[in-house]
């Protein structure tokens, strides 16, 4: 199964986006989104960070 990291980064560079970019468009550090694709993230991000993050890179609702 692929972790939430990978699968972010993986859909992330298929929108052509950069860290910088999805940073920008979710409200959310680059450096905190960076520690969440490479896994460590010391907490699961907020339901919030991840509805954000699923609106702006094209997935269902709760596929995070």
């Amino acid at each position: 199964m692929e972790t939430l990291g990978a699968k972010l980064r993986r859909q992330r560079r298929r929108l052509g986006l950069t860290l910088d970019e999805l940073a920008g468009k979710t409200s959310i550090s680059k450096p905190y989104l960076s520690l969440i694709e490479t896994g460590r993230v010391p907490n699961p991000p907020s339901d919030e960070k991840l509805r954000r993050l699923e609106r702006v890179l094209g997935f269902t609702t709760n596929e995070l």
